[in-house]
């Protein structure tokens, strides 16, 4: 269990970038709308 594959590292790494992108929209909204 403690091997981690490539393709798990790139879905992870994916996972990341999406939930970063939608958290920078949400602060960049927040910030420049109030």
């Amino acid at each position: 269990m403690n091997r981690i594959d490539e393709g798990d590292l790139i879905f992870l790494f994916l996972g990341c970038v999406i939930v970063g992108s939608v958290l920078g929209a949400l602060v960049y909204n927040l910030v420049f709308l109030t």
